[in-house]
């Protein structure tokens, strides 16, 4: 780093509460207004559908709906289970937490800057910890809710270098131990939090090396067993990636795709990531998956790129301090930015949350060496405009369809923000426009299994049953694993009357999902409709022992009552029309099964008439219930 300007500062920074105070009120005012940003893409995952945050004890153990997000990484689990435990799932509690996260991280590196540029580099602490706090780059970690894990990383990555810091103080030696205790246990937290942590060791060697010991060798000698107490995270770390399978098969050496694909990727990633700390527009949400496969189309990032490496392994040697900051910035980064895959996110800002306090400070020391005492005027004027950005970033999370329209319209190229679009619309049914959305996603990446699967919902909701029957067989096609089409298909095909052909479907719909009691029970409706009554009883007594939802518990009695009353059993008929009533008070079907039941088996026909004139209140066109009802009532006077 350039060398440190005199001792002068300013009175404030003799007192550093106060800077504190100020990176927490600035931190709190430019996130203010994200506090009631609603749940967007992968919260959707992470929170709403994740049942093992709904107890602290099952908290350990992720299961998010995606198997990705959080997988892997139990920590973060854990506090979403917290968020959940005090306020539900109010978006406000969760927001607050990754602000709180962010402000704690920012002042773990406004205590570290203060210890590394020591008492001549205050204003140079609190601009760097100032700068990174405020920068819009940083929303996607802080305002987006599922990002909390890139956060909280970055956090425990800064507690193990400031802890480290703390444990080679000559005048803490009381205290090292306990530190050197700090560090290793900030260091096993990370793990339990994100992969990046892997390169912690090594950013704290580096370190203890520039600022510390004076060399690597002396580093080591000083402080050997902590050093391989560091190395040992690399044990459960290893343990926590083998068990997140490629976080759900989407990263890794074994995903599919090409590492020399992903580095071209990251060789125009990273100087962009550069740019955008010194001018963060236009910020993009999802840049997509769309890798660069050739070499020319990034000449000029390759040598931006070597430029810069060159320039860090020359600072590396002659400045130190410079090489720190510039080799931390890389290795931070190099988990994800490299040549390890990352199928379902080649690009992403939220990468930079720890990187940027590497440009940070090196622009607030180069501030305060180049402008002297009015760098903190300056410095304070750059980030009020960052902070500026920052709120108005913030409005773009506001609306989950503004967010993805506003991707599409700085990344045309997109196809997942027009299914994302798509998926949004339909939900609101606005079903015509949803196909458009998933037509222009499916014209930029024609095999996309789950977007012909919504784009097949849609077309079902329209009652455009054959163009939906074409887009779920395609789905099923490109994916022959995927369940949720191929149950759809199976249903449609049941409806047009194709009971062999949907069977088949259905069949290996409820191979592949055995838990699935709504798959269960579609197969089982295909047994039944082919005759098989004894086998479609067995699956809809298996998917009972799944149903946890009334209206399919009652569906699942009904379709039993059906199948006992073809198989002659009247009587056990009887009890299943009348659990499924129970379940369901308002289903005039079960009602009227249930008083033709209750009339085969003789001597109940005031019970029976009661049934039927329910079906009748609540169906009145149920032709069959007011006939028999009618037969019932002329019956009556003989009976006497």
């Amino acid at each position: 780093m350039p060398p440190s300007p005199p001792p002068r500062q300013p009175t404030a920074f003799r007192r550093p509460w106060m800077a504190a105070a100020a990176l927490v009120v600035a931190g709190v005012a430019v996130y203010l207004n994200g506090l009631r940003t609603p749940f967007v893409f992968d919260d959707r995952d992470v929170i709403e559908r994740n049942p093992s945050i709904l107890s602290l004890a099952d908290s350990f153990f992720p299961q998010a709906a995606d198997g990705m997000t959080t997988s892997g990484r139990p920590l973060v689990n854990v506090t979403l289970a917290v968020d959940h435990l005090l306020g539900g799932m109010d978006v406000r509690i969760y927001h607050a937490t990754n602000l709180v996260i962010h402000l704690l991280a920012a002042l773990v590196l406004y205590a570290l800057l203060r210890r590394l540029l020591g008492a001549a580099g205050d204003i140079a602490a609190f601009l760097g910890a100032l700068l990174w706090t405020v920068h819009p780059l940083q929303t996607e970690s802080v305002t987006y809710t599922a990002q909390r894990a890139e956060s909280l990383v970055g956090l425990f990555l800064l507690l193990t270098l400031y802890a480290l810091v703390r444990a080679a103080d000559p005048a803490d030696a009381v205290r090292r131990q306990r530190w050197q205790m700090a560090t290793v246990t900030a260091c096993l937290l990370g793990v339990f939090c994100k992969e990046v942590m892997v390169v912690a060791p090594v950013v704290a060697l580096l370190l203890d090396r520039t600022f510390l010991a004076g060399s690597f060798g002396a580093a080591w000698r000083a402080r050997r067993g902590l050093y391989l107490a560091l190395l040992a995270t690399w044990l459960p770390l290893a343990w926590l990636v083998a068990g997140s399978a490629g976080r759900g098969g989407t990263a890794g050496l074994s995903v599919n795709v090409s590492s020399w694909h992903y580095l071209l990727t990251q060789t125009w990633a990273i100087p962009h990531y550069v740019r955008l700390v010194f001018w963060p527009w236009p910020l993009v949400f999802d840049y997509g998956v769309d890798l660069i496969r050739e070499p020319g189309q990034v000449v000029g990032q390759g040598l931006v790129m070597l430029a810069l490496l060159g320039t860090t392994a020359f600072a590396l040697v002659r400045h130190p301090r410079t090489g720190f900051a510039l080799a931390a910035f890389f290795l931070v980064l190099a988990p994800s930015s490299s040549v390890v895959p990352v199928a379902t996110q080649v690009i992403a800002e939220h990468r930079m949350y720890l990187a940027l306090a590497a440009v940070t400070t090196l622009t607030a020391v180069g501030l305060q060496r180049w402008l002297g005492r009015t760098a903190l005027v300056t410095g304070l004027a750059v980030a009020f405009a960052l902070a500026a950005a920052t709120v108005a970033r913030n409005r773009d999370y506001q609306s989950e369809l503004g967010l993805w329209r506003d991707i599409a319209a700085k990344r045309p190229q997109n196809a997942r923000a027009y299914a994302n679009i798509g998926q949004l619309l339909s939900e609101q049914g606005r079903e015509e426009e949803a196909l458009a959305a998933y037509a222009e996603s499916l014209r930029l990446l024609p095999e996309q299994p789950r977007t012909l699967f919504n784009a097949g919902l849609s077309l079902t909701a329209l009652g455009r049953d054959d163009e939906a029957r074409a887009s779920y067989a395609r789905s099923v096609e490109l994916d022959p694993k995927y369940v949720d089409p191929r149950a759809n298909l199976g249903l449609l095909l049941l409806e047009q009357g194709a009971v062999p052909e949907a069977l088949a479907h259905l069949a290996e719909a409820a191979r592949l999902a055995p838990d699935r009691p709504e798959t269960l029970s579609a197969y089982g409706t295909a047994l039944a409709m082919s005759g098989r009554f004894g086998e479609a009883e067995a699956v809809f007594g298996r998917a009972l022992t799944k149903a946890t939802d009334p209206a399919l518990l009652a569906t699942l009695h009904f379709n039993l009552g059906n199948a006992a009353m073809a198989s002659g059993r009247t009587d056990q008929a009887a009890k299943e029309f009348a659990l499924a009533v129970q379940f369901d008070a308002r289903n005039a079907a079960a009602h009227f099964n249930l008083g033709v039941a209750l009339l085969r088996l003789g001597g109940r026909n005031t019970e029976a008439a009661a049934q039927l004139e329910e079906a009748l209140r609540l169906d009145p066109g149920l032709t069959p219930a007011r006939t028999m009802l009618a037969e019932l009532r002329r019956s009556q006077p003989a009976a006497k």
